[in-house]
């Protein structure tokens, strides 16, 4: 073996590789084309960063106030002064007069100033979200609001308008503007804040100092409304007026008349047995009277046939043509009666000669248009006439054999002079002895 790796080392020494001159060229014409694509490179590189710097330094100069910028409020960036960094300028312009620079310098300086100028625009991003307010001497707030369009504009400053008081706004609703006389108006004031004070002019001559009155107009017409509101801190009144404002629709008079016709007419009730009624107020379109007796009239001047004497309650709905609607109810006294007069029983057998037939005494003395018409209380009709001279004497139809005793039904019609019919009835009692 030593023998063998003896051999083979002199072999190894003793081999010499012919020198080929191709080779040696080819091989450096790549290490050559490697060289100048690394230089190339370089110089691309080189020429990229000097343009970056040079467009950073130019805007840097434009854009960049000169003028310094100061903030007065708490806010933590108070008092912190922003300028143009001439330094930062003047290093770019050293930068890109000195080619000697190197690749790594040049790069560290680019680094700077856009690390510089990144932390300048934060720094005015932060403060223009910032809105600080300031009192001045008269009182007057001021607001500085910067705007984001223009970083020229980050000192200007802004001033608030005063608002208005809500005692300059002042109005007022009305409820009711258009209602009749008598009824109530409601009046709301829209004004809101402290120590105010109120004073409200109907136009009717009167007022009130509340904050949302009520008043009843007690004339008709058209009326205007102003209310005035005094601060009573700044002792400033503000007024507003409404000019017809309100209508008062007119209602009628609140009363009627009444004659009771049988008074003055020789007491011939049953030629003139009504109690008539009137009002003296025009306009009137609509009447509904209630006598109190179950009678109901629409007519503008009633006619009431009241059969007792007494007290009624009579009751006046009068519409006036405006709408407007009033209701009267007085207690009128009727003095005479309206009876037939008309006996509660009879003895046809009796020796008193009146005592022995059937006829309201009032159909007697008048000569009157009337129907008397007996019946039992069945409902059978047992006599009729309308003849005063033939009153009923107890029989069926006048004649025959006399009815047994007993409570017989009667009733009797009369016409007016107009010819109205008038019914009333009663009972009588038929005795044989």
């Amino acid at each position: 073996m030593d023998n063998f790796d003896k051999i083979i080392k002199d072999k190894l020494d003793s081999f010499n590789v012919p020198f080929n001159e191709a080779h040696w060229a080819e091989m450096d014409a790549k290490l050559n084309a490697v060289k100048t694509a690394k230089l190339k490179q370089n110089i691309s590189i080189a020429a990229s960063v000097v343009a970056i710097v040079a467009i950073s330094a130019y805007f840097l100069s434009v854009y960049m106030p000169t003028n310094n910028v100061v903030y007065t409020n708490d806010n933590p960036l108070e008092n912190k002064e922003i300028s143009t960094n001439k330094h930062h300028q003047q290093t770019n312009t050293n930068v890109l007069k000195n080619k000697n620079h190197t690749k790594e310098e040049t790069l560290e300086n680019k680094k700077e100033i856009l690390t510089e100028k990144i932390s300048e625009e934060e720094v005015i991003s932060n403060d223009n979200d910032v809105i600080e307010t300031t009192s001045n001497q008269n009182g007057n707030e001021k607001t500085s609001l910067p705007e984001n369009t223009n970083e020229k504009e980050t000192n200007k400053t802004y001033t608030n308008t005063p608002q208005e008081t809500e005692e300059e706004k002042i109005s007022f609703e009305i409820f009711g503007s258009l209602v009749c006389e008598g009824q109530q108006v409601s009046f709301k004031s829209y004004v809101d804040g402290d120590n105010l004070s109120y004073n409200w002019e109907f136009g009717d001559g009167n007022t009130s100092n509340e904050a949302h009155p009520k008043h009843i107009y007690k004339a008709d017409g058209i009326y205007d409304v102003t209310l005035s509101v005094t601060n009573q801190k700044t002792k400033k009144t503000y007024t507003d007026k409404q000019n017809n404002a309100i209508t008062i629709l007119p209602i009628p008079k609140k009363d009627f008349n009444y004659t009771e016709q049988s008074l003055i007419n020789d007491r011939n009730k049953i030629k003139y047995p009504y109690t008539t009624f009137s009002v003296e107020v025009k306009n009137i379109k609509a009447y509904v009277w209630d006598a109190g007796n179950g009678k109901i009239s629409t007519k503008p001047s009633p006619e009431f046939l009241f059969e007792k004497a007494g007290s009624y309650p009579v009751k006046a709905t009068l519409t006036h043509q405006s709408g407007c609607e009033v209701t009267v109810t007085k207690t009128i006294e009727i003095e005479q009666d309206f009876d037939l007069l008309a006996p509660t029983g009879f003895v046809p057998n009796s020796n008193i000669n009146e005592n022995t037939t059937f006829i309201p005494k009032a159909l007697l003395g008048w000569d009157i248009k009337f129907e008397m018409i007996i019946s039992d209380k069945s409902g059978n009709e047992i006599y009729r006439t309308s003849d005063s001279n033939k009153p009923w004497n107890g029989k069926l139809n006048n004649t025959g054999t006399m009815l047994p005793e007993d409570i017989y039904i009667w009733k009797v019609v009369t016409y007016d002079a107009k010819g109205l019919a008038h019914t009333h009835s009663g009972t009588i009692r038929l005795m044989n002895k």
